[in-house]
């Protein structure tokens, strides 16, 4: 048998290459199976995620929230990863191919795609959770934007009526229309239950920086302040760390954070998803889920509230007054500002 020449191992090098290519798609990661089980489901509802999936509290709420539903109403649900705002599309295809009927995404990184999605997929509907945009939304897309600056208020009341010191404090991540809202409705809250108390606003620049947000509340216990309340993300454990040494008073935000500093946080701004989420479902299963709108939630729909640890963290005078204010707006009879406009409307009111 004739041996082969180093030119003919080459060509079978290379030949070998282009099929392993080939069957690779060129090198592209391909986008995986969704995390959960659509097998055998009539109705599918797929989620996408950030990159941490469902190990985030932010998350884990709302995939619970789904497993409640899918053995109460046999729903099918899987969720996908999108690590950012480009990965999104990719996602949205891919629960497409699966079939998913609902397809459920959170923040507004995720409305463009989705928009571009729904356009050309009329028979799948689309709910954008905790989202604002100022687009026209397709008749199968529902946009929900939460009245965060309601639940803040009640944060807001908390502090006023609890501070000795007369000085609260407020850490934010950043400056931008979320972080705004959550300020100006905790500022109303808290001249509204005490006009006199001084009010340190800081930002931090950072949503992951524990150490950052330590030294600024530091700095705003130093100057006597006594009830702090941040808008952090994670980095705001460091203000946690601070009350709890100074044995001050901290209020947490998006989930209960009381058992970070089971003494010294008093309450949380919480967003309920899981709430919301279920409610979804619900009516989706029964073929009652309104779409080609944008609504907001609040306080009426309890997509927005203050933790339950609350009412054992502060005097039943204070929760009786958190919990008539509470009625109040839900119904209407009070609007909690959102804006600095709405604000200065609101106290010289």
């Amino acid at each position: 048998m004739q041996k082969l020449r180093w030119l003919d191992y080459k060509r079978i090098l290379i030949v070998f290459m282009v099929v392993v290519l080939l069957l690779t798609g060129c090198g592209k990661k391909p986008l995986g199976n969704p995390i959960g089980s659509f097998a055998d489901k009539s109705i599918k509802i797929g989620l996408i995620t950030d990159q941490e999936g469902t190990g985030s509290s932010y998350y884990s709420q709302v995939w619970e929230s789904l497993q409640k539903a899918e053995k109460e109403f046999g729903v099918g649900i899987a969720y996908l990863k999108a690590k950012d705002q480009k990965e999104y599309t990719a996602r949205l295809k891919e629960l497409k191919n699966q079939d998913a009927g609902l397809i459920l995404t959170f923040g507004n990184d995720s409305v463009a795609s989705v928009i571009e999605a729904a356009k050309a997929n009329s028979e799948i509907k689309y709910v954008i959770i905790d989202a604002r945009t100022e687009e026209a939304v397709p008749a199968n897309v529902l946009v929900i934007s939460y009245k965060e600056e309601e639940a803040a208020f009640l944060a807001g009341i908390i502090a006023g009526r609890t501070t000795k010191s007369y000085v609260v404090g407020f850490i934010t991540g950043r400056n931008d229309e979320t972080s705004e809202r959550y300020h100006f409705g905790f500022k109303a809250g808290l001249r509204l239950a005490n006009p006199n108390c001084e009010f340190m606003k800081g930002t931090a620049a950072t949503y992951t920086d524990r150490d950052r947000v330590q030294e600024m509340a530091e700095s705003m216990l130093d100057s006597r302040a006594d009830v702090i309340f941040h808008i952090a993300g994670i980095a705001g454990n460091g203000m946690f760390k601070a009350v709890e040494k100074a044995d001050k008073y901290g209020i947490g935000s998006i989930v209960d954070q009381h058992s970070l500093a089971p003494d010294n946080i008093i309450s949380s701004v919480v967003i309920n998803n899981d709430v919301v989420v279920y409610d979804l479902v619900e009516q989706f299963q029964k073929g009652q889920l309104t779409l080609g709108k944008k609504v907001k939630y609040g306080l009426a729909e309890e997509a927005v509230g203050l933790s339950e640890s609350t009412e054992e963290m502060i005097s039943e005078a204070i929760y009786n007054s958190v919990l008539n204010y509470k009625e109040q707006i839900s119904s209407g009879k009070i609007i909690i500002p959102d804006n600095e406009n709405d604000y200065h409307k609101f106290v010289t009111n």
